[in-house]
């Protein structure tokens, strides 16, 4: 776990050059609120699971409850979150639950900053393996994990479901140089 704190501290002076916390979210009513409310201001599609028809007080139940659920804040403003299962010791792989940041931050490159992060903490935490699922519609976010080395492992009717091997991913380096930015 102290492995964990070095990426979370890492990261959080990253995106304090950019006027940027990064906030772990606790389990207690009041987060779940938070998370639920950051949902519902970045009102995207491709951030609450379709298939399940899951209402969303159900799923930030689940997320607040099962997940790391991290939010970017700025100026005291949620703007962007992360939500990660990174919880299965036995398959070692990660489920990369939601990246969103609201629209007037995005092309600030934390997209790029955020998914470096979540490889990151996975790996710390102990996981071999990172999967997504993106929406077939979601151009940017499948072109964001393939530059990140993400490899289509299967295609569904509306959604990719993508892999990263973490394995090789030494952490006393970094993921930044190991990838490629827009």
């Amino acid at each position: 776990m102290s492995e964990n704190i070095n990426v979370i501290e890492k990261y959080k002076y990253v995106l304090d050059k950019k006027g940027i916390d990064l906030i772990l979210l606790e389990k207690n009513e009041k987060d779940k609120e938070r998370l639920e409310q950051l949902f519902i201001q970045l009102d995207s599609i491709f951030l609450i699971p379709q298939q399940q028809n899951m209402p969303l007080k159900i799923y930030v139940e689940k997320l607040i409850n099962q997940a790391f659920n991290f939010v970017l804040v700025e100026s005291n403003c949620d703007i962007g979150l992360i939500s990660i299962y990174a919880n299965d010791f036995v398959s070692k792989t990660s489920f990369v639950n939601a990246i969103g940041i609201l629209t007037s931050h995005q092309g600030k490159q934390l997209a790029s900053i955020t998914s470096e992060f979540i490889i990151e903490y996975s790996k710390g935490v102990g996981m071999e393996y990172m999967k997504a699922h993106i929406n077939k519609a979601n151009y940017k976010s499948l072109s964001l994990v393939k530059k990140f080395g993400f490899k289509v492992l299967s295609e569904e009717t509306d959604k990719f479901v993508v892999i990263k091997d973490l394995k090789e991913i030494d952490l006393h380096s970094s993921v930044r140089s190991e990838s490629h930015h827009v």
